[in-house]
């Protein structure tokens, strides 16, 4: 099996709408690509539970703040692919950064105690960039269904509440 490489929301939708009229349950692993074996072992719980898995691969241009950093940090889009594939992944989503953050993009989230935590401290741009994908991504999967009826991550977050 291969893992396909979708780069556009609307394909994503339409692959989604599919397996929801199939009934099929479906999960999101969220990366930021560069993958090693925690990251397939997300995908091999998440397995272990829905029928299909969507991994999400974006390197967030805005949590970075030395452009040298953004420009060094890894792609390695189709060996993440191939990797997947190895574990049974169905979709590795890889969208643009324009398609993340379109033309007035402009919020931010800021969150309360969790996200104080190290990683706020730490590496702020880091933390606020997770905020801003993590809600930008919830609006997107909760507008194509991925999380509307499942309620599932198979990361340590909790899936969003969707309307």
């Amino acid at each position: 099996m291969s893992t396909a490489i979708v780069g556009i929301v609307s394909e994503l939708r339409s692959i989604v709408a599919t397996w929801r009229r199939e009934g099929l349950r479906i999960a999101v692993v969220p990366t930021m690509g560069a993958l090693h074996e925690r990251h397939l072992s997300l995908v091999r719980a998440a397995l272990g539970k829905v029928d299909r898995v969507i991994v999400t691969l974006f390197v967030d241009p805005k949590q970075f703040n030395n452009a040298d950093d953004l420009a060094a940090y890894p792609r390695t889009e189709h060996d993440d692919a191939a990797k997947l594939a190895s574990v049974g992944a169905h979709i590795l989503y890889a969208p643009d950064a324009a398609d993340i953050y379109p033309q007035g993009f402009a919020t931010t989230v800021s969150v309360s105690g969790a996200s104080e935590g190290f990683a706020a401290r730490s590496a702020p741009a880091t933390s606020m960039a997770w905020r801003r994908w993590s809600q930008a991504s919830s609006a997107e999967w909760c507008r194509s269904g991925v999380f509307r009826r499942e309620g599932l991550s198979a990361t340590p977050y909790p899936a969003p509440a969707c309307p």
